[in-house]
């Protein structure tokens, strides 16, 4: 599913009543969010999939993120 491979998660409101509900939870998790950034150690230009994992200290917290990025291609030779 989308929703799982970029970190998301997906709503599914069956009837009509449930849309309430819903969006009671996205309003709930948009207050939040946090944003994380970083800078590999590994900083080819390979083109290849790089897995990240984030974990927190604290207890009770439910980290959902992507399962990783892909680096940057290498630059195509001039005249290509």
């Amino acid at each position: 599913m989308l929703a799982d491979e970029t970190g998301g998660r997906a709503f599914f409101p069956y009837r009509i009543d449930d849309l309430a509900q819903s969006f009671a939870d996205i309003g709930t998790e948009l207050r939040s969010q946090y944003s994380l950034a970083y800078v590999p150690t590994n900083r080819d230009p390979d083109g290849k999939f790089r897995t990240i994992k984030i974990k927190s200290t604290r207890s009770g917290l439910n980290v959902r993120a992507r399962k990783g990025y892909f680096a940057p291609r290498p630059p195509k030779p001039a005249g290509q």
